[in-house]
């Protein structure tokens, strides 16, 4: 048995753990990353189709400067998942159901898995104003966030929480300047 002041120090040492950044084990990479993926939101549709979905994932991967070690989490409805898996084959698929169902699954992730003890950076890729609490609190922990979004479908709070924002080009289904290059 140890004497009281080698538990005052024992109780020291463990005071901070799970509230500090450098209370994280020791097999966690620095700089690793997550990502969190809304593929609608990204694509603008409901039902996107297998060639945006392609083209997202592509243009996804050359903005948000993902790493080959990133672990990367795409939600969608159960009607695409089969497309999304197709597009972004070495993510982790999420099904949401109904409205808002792919920030609900990304928001419980974010809730339920300890992001604070396991990332030093966190990239949501949706524009939805729902994502400012969790941003918040992300920062608050010392993690980093950016987000990935549409212009035109940024939460203008959204915007102002995160630690950076990177604007997403709409697919070029969408945009008629787009299809006449293409």
């Amino acid at each position: 048995m140890g004497t009281s002041s080698d538990l005052a120090t024992a109780r020291q040492r463990t005071a901070g753990l799970g509230r500090s950044r450098l209370a994280r084990p020791g097999w966690v990479r620095p700089g690793r990353r997550l990502h969190l993926v809304d593929v609608e939101n990204l694509v603008g549709s409901g039902r996107p189709q297998a060639p945006d979905l392609a083209w997202c994932e592509r243009t996804y991967r050359k903005l948000a400067i993902t790493a080959p070690d990133d672990l990367v989490v795409v939600a969608s409805n159960p009607f695409v998942v089969l497309d999304v898996g197709g597009a972004w084959p070495s993510c982790r698929l999420r099904i949401g159901h109904g409205p808002d169902g792919a920030d609900r699954v990304l928001l419980r992730a974010l809730a339920e898995e300890r992001i604070h003890q396991r990332f030093d950076q966190v990239v949501i890729a949706s524009g939805d104003g729902i994502f400012v609490d969790p941003v918040v609190q992300l920062q608050r922990r010392g993690v980093q966030v950016t987000v990935v979004a549409r212009p035109s479908a940024l939460s203008a709070r959204l915007r102002l929480a995160a630690t950076r924002c990177i604007a997403f080009p709409p697919t070029p289904a969408s945009d008629p300047a787009a299809l006449a290059v293409a």
